[in-house]
């Protein structure tokens, strides 16, 4: 009945208000770590144009490649000279002929690790400018990448939080058996019920009065 609007639990204003503070603190975090991932994510599609433009497609050579290379030519060389001195070691010189010059000699696999080696030197020294670029780009890249995953954990957080605040808000209604809007909305929606429910009191008020003056005729 429309007379129970004074006795109806609906939380305070003072509850609501606190709410909304907190709903608005939560959406704002929620609008800037979305705001944050796309910049990071516009700054990394920025990044993969300039490292086409400044490295290019082409493989870039680094010393982990060239001290590999030189890893496995030491091997060849290894195997070279234990054959040389009459203890050849057949697993060795199978896996140095099998890396360097399938289906052929020793001394060929040796000498293909030896240009590989000398190759791979050559360019380091060529392309010192490109491989400095890539480098650097590869940290920006790492930097920005990292930044990402720190702003989307962060509004992982916040979303967790936002739900855990729409659970507390949602309980904060049901006595009333309301389902409710948002804390904006319904603080809002508090002012006006106020102000219907005094209303309500102001006219059962008038009403006891009126039935008790009724009573003394």
């Amino acid at each position: 009945r429309w007379t129970d609007a004074p006795s109806l639990p609906v939380p305070s204003l003072a509850t609501v208000e606190r709410f909304r503070e907190e709903h608005d603190a939560l959406q704002g975090r929620l609008a800037r770590h979305s705001e944050e991932k796309a910049d990071a994510r516009r700054s990394l599609e920025a990044l993969w144009v300039t490292s086409a433009d400044q490295v290019g497609t082409e493989p870039v050579p680094s010393m982990e490649e060239l001290a590999e290379a030189r890893r496995g030519r030491d091997r060849g060389l290894h195997g070279a000279r234990l054959r040389l001195a009459g203890q050849p070691d057949a697993q060795l010189e199978l896996e140095v002929c099998n890396r360097h010059a399938p289906g052929r000699p020793l001394i060929d696999a040796v000498e293909s690790s030896v240009r590989h080696c000398d190759h791979l030197a050559d360019r380091l020294r060529r392309e010192a400018g490109r491989v400095a670029a890539y480098h650097s780009l590869k940290q920006q890249e790492a930097a920005l990448k990292g930044r990402l995953e720190e702003v989307e954990a962060e509004e992982m957080r916040a979303r967790s939080e936002m739900s855990s605040l729409e659970d507390r808000w949602r309980a904060a209604w049901q006595p009333a058996g309301a389902s409710p809007d948002t804390p904006k909305v319904m603080a809002k929606w508090l002012a006006e019920w106020a102000t219907y429910v005094g209303r309500v009191t102001a006219w059962e008020e008038n009403h006891r009065r009126h039935e008790l003056e009724q009573g003394r005729i």
